[in-house]
């Protein structure tokens, strides 16, 4: 691999050294091709998180398609060793699945691309993530199409196309032209999901791993009342009042608000915005139950 690569890879993990240690869970999703003793890797992710994941714990097969989950965290191998293996030309050897290698580009090189901090998820949710992306080969050639989909329509246990397998392996959005591996820090820092909003009392918080330093947290937030943002504000995390919560913790605070008012609620650590929140309050809803709104939008 070049050392323009590697030094990307390495520049990813210095991005999130500040809060590495957050990182309870290590997991490896991805769906591969069998060839000459060997599994292609042609879409992966790699997700670090707080929470542990619950793993499908046996590979896919059908035919040469292999798909798998595999936790990272569990064995004595890092990420960083897991990378490297994956990206070596020999591969990687995990128990019960295989050697595994991502699927080369031309000339045996990849493509990686420069780690992107805080980057929006591309979902409806309102988290931002640390991601890095590293592309190889074309898909094309180890997942033909409409071989690939009649070869798992034939399995023991039948799928209908390559996206439908990937749903299910935690591979969503990774079909494209070439080969990937992508690599997931997701935030350590969230707003509390049960903030709540009731009349004229706000209660909010923040969810982090107990490793983060109280004195880097910080929630902010704006309150709006009829379409303006009457007042900001922000709690230092040494100001809010934790509790424990598992392999977390959770810091709260109320404040008060004007009736019919919302509050966009962001957490941030060293300064950096990880995730937000919008509260609604509880009594202008049918069902009496808070809402969150990733945008903001009544409904």
């Amino acid at each position: 691999m070049k050392e323009s690569s590697l030094r990307k890879i390495d520049a990813f993990f210095e991005l999130i050294a500040g809060w590495r240690k957050a990182y309870h869970s290590a997991c490896l999703y991805y769906l591969a091709k069998y060839e000459d003793g060997r599994f292609n890797v042609v879409s992966a992710r790699i997700f670090l998180d707080v929470s542990p994941s619950i793993l499908i714990p046996e590979p896919y097969r059908a035919g040469a398609i292999q798909a798998g989950q595999w936790d990272i965290s569990s064995s004595s191998m890092s990420v960083e060793q897991l990378i490297g293996g994956l990206l070596s030309p020999q591969g990687c050897q995990l128990d019960g699945h295989g050697i595994l290698r991502m699927a080369p580009g031309d000339g045996g090189e990849v493509l990686v691309s420069d780690p992107l901090l805080l980057v929006p998820e591309m979902t409806a949710q309102s988290h931002r993530l640390v991601g890095l992306e590293i592309n190889g080969g074309s898909r094309e050639k180890f997942l033909p199409q409409p071989e690939s989909d009649w070869i798992l329509k034939g399995g023991e246990l039948p799928y209908d196309t390559v996206e439908e397998l990937c749903h299910d392996y935690g591979l969503e959005g990774m079909a494209q032209g070439k080969s990937r591996l992508e690599v997931i820090a997701q935030t350590p820092v969230q707003v509390f999901a049960g903030s709540t909003l009731i009349g004229t009392s706000a209660s909010l918080g923040l969810w982090t791993a107990k490793s983060m330093d109280k004195y880097r947290l910080r929630l902010g937030y704006r309150i709006l009342l009829k379409g303006k943002v009457i007042r900001r504000g922000m709690v230092p995390g040494e100001s809010l009042e934790w509790t424990e919560a598992g392999i977390a913790m959770v810091g709260k605070v109320a404040i008060d608000v004007p009736e019919g008012a919302r509050v966009q609620c962001i957490s941030s650590y060293e300064d950096r915005a990880h995730h937000q929140q919008w509260i609604t309050d509880a009594n202008i809803l049918n069902d009496g139950r808070p809402v969150v709104f990733p945008t903001g939008d009544i409904r």
